[in-house]
């Protein structure tokens, strides 16, 4: 059973995830397709990290690490471990595993990628339908997400 400390930080993490989500959405609307990715993607970091701390952690998946290169302060984990940690969510509670959804990890990491484009990259704006790929994938991903950890 997640401790109510665990439950508070993943509390945070979904405001957070549904949050990005909506800005994610609105920022595609007005043609700013970077922030678009840029949202999008980080909407399914948090609620893996909500997922992480509800689920994974009794499971015996490892608390962040209280100095991680890789990130910033504050209780989460880096972005090189998000796609392993929805392939162990997706191995332990998504039943029946099928093939669509066995590349969902692939998918983050994918998404991760686009991100990195749309911030780093990219000189130009990203097109709409790159953005929109992004949006599409991230209520994907949440979804299936939210069917395990629920609403």
């Amino acid at each position: 059973m997640p401790s109510p400390e665990d439950l508070a930080i993943a509390q945070t993490y979904r405001d957070k995830s549904e949050e990005s989500i909506q800005v994610a959405e609105a920022c595609f609307r007005k043609g700013r397709n970077r922030s678009a990715c840029n949202r999008a993607y980080y909407s399914v970091i948090q609620l893996l990290t909500a997922a992480g701390y509800e689920k994974l952690i009794d499971l015996g998946w490892p608390r962040p690490p209280e100095h991680d290169t890789y990130k910033t302060d504050g209780p989460n984990w880096s972005h090189m471990v998000y796609s392993q940690l929805l392939g162990n969510f997706v191995c332990e509670f998504v039943k029946p595993l099928d093939a669509g959804t066995l590349k969902l990890p692939q998918q983050v990491f994918d998404m991760k990628r686009y991100r990195s484009k749309a911030d780093y990259w990219h000189p130009d704006n990203i097109p709409a339908s790159e953005a929109e790929t992004m949006i599409t994938l991230a209520k994907k991903i949440r979804q299936l997400v939210y069917d395990v950890i629920g609403n």
